[in-house]
């Protein structure tokens, strides 16, 4: 694989993640906020065929979308919709998040073009997560946690609980599919803490029929 290619390819990875300008280290630190060593040093960690000469071209690349506002979160480009306007919602759904690892409900049906609030509590006892994606980006993301555990994320697409804890997340859904929530905390996708969000297009009122002269099919004797 050449050089360019590799680029490309890392590139294209995080910027599949709108999260990407907002992960931490375990120490708390967004990449953003390290110096260009530690960068290269946490690239290496995720990426371990790239040189440091690769990962910091790579950096310098993606550093440089950040600052011209050309970063994929300013694109809007999580699949599954973008963050709402509270004064747009047009209803609340309410979500339990439990030590059974399970949602409850755990599947969803939303119109394409709604504002939910999401009402989120977390009954267990254990720490637990509701993220909106894609299948394709919870995936990646969950992959990303796995390899990093101790990594801190915070996006307006989740909401991170402690146990009896209650939280929310605003949601506008652009695109009609099949999308996912998920708990990302260690162990919680591989067990099943997964729901469905299905978007569908929504319903239009039929016209009421206009009877014109000469019309007599609404006509009755």
């Amino acid at each position: 694989m050449t050089k360019n290619l590799i680029l490309m390819t890392i590139a294209t990875a995080i910027s599949s993640l709108s999260f990407a300008h907002d992960m931490k280290d375990g120490a708390g630190m967004k990449p953003m906020e390290m110096n260009e060593s530690m960068r290269i040093e946490m690239c290496q960690k995720m990426h371990e065929e790239m040189t440091a000469d690769q990962c910091r071209d790579m950096q310098k690349k993606m550093m440089g979308m950040h600052t011209h506002g050309d970063h994929p979160h300013d694109q809007g480009m999580n699949k599954a919709g973008k963050p709402g306007v509270a004064a747009n919602v047009v209803r609340a759904i309410h979500i339990t998040m439990s030590d059974k690892n399970r949602f409850t409900p755990s599947s969803v049906k939303v119109n394409q073009g709604e504002t939910i609030r999401f009402v989120v509590k977390n009954a267990g006892k254990k720490k637990h997560e509701m993220v909106i994606g894609s299948v394709e980006d919870i995936k990646a993301h969950n992959e990303l946690m796995e390899r990093f555990p101790g990594m801190v994320h915070d996006e307006p697409n989740m909401v991170d609980l402690e146990p009896g804890q209650k939280g929310e997340i605003i949601w506008q859904f652009t695109d009609v599919g099949q999308f996912q929530f998920a708990c990302l905390v260690t162990g919680h996708f591989e067990a099943g803490m997964k729901g469905t969000l299905l978007v569908v297009k929504p319903l239009t009122k039929a016209k009421p029929k206009v009877q014109t002269p000469g019309d007599h099919t609404t006509h009755q004797h």
